[in-house]
């Protein structure tokens, strides 16, 4: 994790620990945001507006999430995504905070 300018937070993920996919790196991210801050499923359920059983089914690999999903759980954290270019195969998950 680097921090670049601006104050973003760069987390690189490769395909290896993405397990290949994209979506599941991105659920990870979130799953250690949401403990970082201490912040129950249920709780970042209402603060979000998305059922808790939507968020636990997420975090369990049994659905994958859309972008309106992701994005609201994010900003309920006050994080936000966007794309950057990448000098490697990478996969690179910026969370601004």
């Amino acid at each position: 994790m680097t921090t670049s300018e601006g104050g973003a937070i760069q987390r690189k993920i490769s395909d290896e620990q993405a397990g290949g996919s994209g979506a599941a790196a991105l659920v990870n991210e979130m799953i250690k945001i949401r403990k970082e801050l201490g912040i129950s499923q249920r709780k970042l359920g209402e603060m979000a507006g998305v059922k808790q059983s939507v968020i636990a089914r997420l975090e369990t690999g049994k659905t994958s999430p859309t972008l309106s999903t992701m994005m609201k759980l994010l900003c309920a954290m006050g994080k936000t995504l966007y794309m950057v270019d990448s000098q490697s195969s990478c996969a690179v998950a910026e969370l601004h905070r």
